[in-house]
């Protein structure tokens, strides 16, 4: 597309559409540039636009400015987008961050404690400044192609976030933001063959795969981490009902940090790609780890999952009771169901021309039906 600096920007209708960015749609060709709009864009911190049209010198439409361009709407989009902006990039860096000290530890068998503390007092902020930003799991699929560093950006995100749902001390949340980053650290001394595999593992195969546990305990205690971070790695995959490994400890004998780490990854991983499956929608996660929540966690943190993320996560795509389309961009704290929906299109299947977000309800108002399957996605995204 071609870059048009807002300067040389004409104040008409274009034959193509505007965009902010490569996937971020500002104006259809319907909709002409104004004034405000371009002073609007300056405002924001934005000096080129992009299209591959031209100005179409239409001034009929001029005059309908004010009701087909909402410059309250742009205020809106454009603050969510920064957030949305800040917190990729913010993950990105934490990725970049893991993807070094990973690559540090194969080499040197350093970990340097003072500065993943750093990295997760960050993620700790950034959490609670765009917290829906943040839980929108979707948004951070750039490090897909690094299996350990993806799950563990992700689990530790999550971690943070049922730490500071349950008002845990900041200490404490730095705790568990550390060995949520480091929980697959034992995975390095794994052949690397095992965890990247593209099909189901062989029972032998996965045996030697849980060994992780005991591994990344020894490095943490190896490399005098406090006892307390060193356990709860090594119980990240322990199971409420003693069904877990490697020490098949049941209830309260597994350490709080290890339940927490354990709901999070197991959401993590269940709705991430792997090269043997898809990963589930953010709904089928939620359901996932609420299935067999009395049998394998602790039910508190599994309620705190899902008072955090809703039933319905942030990002899920769905299809609304009067047939309208959307996306959840905010949970419901108080009934995890009902989450807020930004509509995408109508009840008719027309694109919602101005930023409408509803809360669901269950009771005389809109509530989600499903789910929404990966074409309909596709096909609400060439849109």
């Amino acid at each position: 597309m071609k870059k048009i600096s807002l300067r040389d920007l004409s104040v008409s209708c274009y034959s193509e559409p505007i965009f902010l960015d490569e996937n971020y749609i500002l104006l259809t060709p319907a909709t002409p540039v104004t004034i405000e709009l371009k002073n609007r864009l300056l405002t924001w911190g934005y000096k080129y636009v992009f299209s591959n049209g031209s100005p179409t010198n239409k001034t009929d439409t001029l005059s309908l400015v004010k009701k087909e361009v909402n410059i309250a709407v742009l205020d809106i989009n454009m603050k969510e987008k920064k957030k949305q902006d800040e917190a990729v990039k913010i993950c990105r860096s934490v990725s970049e961050y893991l993807t070094r000290l990973f690559d540090i530890f194969l080499r040197k068998q350093i970990l340097d404690i003072v500065e993943i503390t750093s990295e997760v007092k960050i993620l700790i902020t950034a959490i609670k400044t765009h917290k829906n930003q943040m839980l929108n799991l979707s948004l951070i699929d750039f490090v897909e192609n690094n299996k350990i560093v993806n799950q563990s950006l992700k689990t530790t995100i999550i971690s943070l976030a049922i730490a500071d749902f349950l008002k845990l001390p900041s200490h404490k949340q730095i705790d568990i933001g550390i060995v949520a980053m480091l929980h697959e650290i034992g995975m390095l001394r794994i052949p690397k063959e095992l965890y990247e595999v593209g099909r189901v593992l062989s029972p032998e195969e996965r045996k030697r795969l849980t060994t992780h546990t005991v591994l990344g305990f020894k490095i943490l205690k190896t490399a005098s981490f406090p006892m307390p971070l060193a356990i709860a790695l090594l119980d990240h995959h322990e199971r409420i009902d003693g069904q877990g490994y490697p020490r098949n400890l049941t209830g309260d004998k597994i350490s709080l940090y290890g339940k927490i780490i354990s709901v999070a990854s197991s959401y993590v991983s269940a709705v991430s790609k792997r090269a043997y499956r898809e990963g589930k929608d953010g709904h089928e996660g939620i359901m996932y780890i609420l299935k067999d929540s009395k049998k394998k966690f602790d039910e508190n943190i599994v309620r705190a999952l899902v008072r955090i993320l809703s039933i319905y996560p942030i990002g899920t795509h769905v299809l609304l009771s009067d047939n309208s389309k959307g996306v959840v961009i905010n949970s419901n704290i108080e009934q995890p169901r009902f989450p807020f929906v930004y509509l995408i299109t109508d009840a008719e299947g027309k694109p919602c021309g101005k930023h409408k977000t509803i809360q669901t309800s269950e009771t005389g108002g809109v509530h989600i039906a499903r789910t929404l399957t990966p074409e309909e996605i596709s096909a609400l995204d060439q849109r």
